[in-house]
């Protein structure tokens, strides 16, 4: 399977995050995953299936929920 490889600059600016990627993924095909207006109270396990199938995703996050900044930090930490 391609991997999608992410280069991206991560910030927390006024309570937003600020997220900038690269995508290159040189001619192959590729299946985009995304996760919108989250977190859900699932995103843990979404998190531990991802991880484990070495799978990367988008997350979208509604910006008047980014106190939950384990799981944003989470999200990022793991690269997607």
């Amino acid at each position: 399977m391609p991997s999608a490889r992410a280069v991206g600059d991560h910030s927390l600016r006024e309570h937003h995050l600020i997220t900038k990627a690269d995508f290159s993924l040189e001619g192959e095909k590729a299946v985009v995953l995304t996760f919108d207006d989250g977190p859900s109270k699932y995103i843990g396990s979404f998190l531990d299936v991802l991880n484990e199938e070495q799978v990367q995703a988008m997350f979208f996050w509604q910006s008047r929920l980014l106190h939950y900044k384990r799981l944003w930090k989470r999200t990022i930490a793991e690269g997607h």
